[in-house]
């Protein structure tokens, strides 16, 4: 029966690195960590996946400084067959650069984008 979230220090799933994979990012050392209040106030921003989770960073961390989601619900493929993670990790390469581009003013590459080195 699975909990409401991995144990501190588990790996990302075999899914999550198989679908980043194919999206030219590298999941195969991630760790899992839970977020501290202390963590929370400290960050100049907060980027969430949904508006549960920016309410609920807001409740435990109510002096964290920016805290904004995706502009839309990142539906949550935990537990879920493969094609559900691939939709989701390539949700997230399209929709990160955009957010992060109005929050900074950057235009950063998308793996799309990239050029033949």
């Amino acid at each position: 029966v699975p909990t409401q979230y991995e144990k501190p220090g588990s790996p990302a799933s075999a899914h999550s690195v198989t679908a980043m994979r194919q999206e030219e990012l590298d999941l195969s050392t991630h760790k899992s960590t839970l977020l501290a209040r202390a963590d929370l106030e400290a960050a100049d921003r907060i980027f969430c996946v949904s508006e549960r989770h920016v309410l609920w960073i807001k409740d435990v961390a109510p002096r964290a400084r920016t805290v904004m989601s995706l502009g839309e619900d990142v539906p949550d493929p935990w537990h879920q067959p493969q094609p559900a993670y691939d939709r989701v990790a390539h949700h997230l390469v399209a929709a990160i650069p955009k957010l992060l581009e109005q929050q900074f003013g950057a235009q950063l590459p998308t793996p799309a984008a990239k050029p033949d080195l």
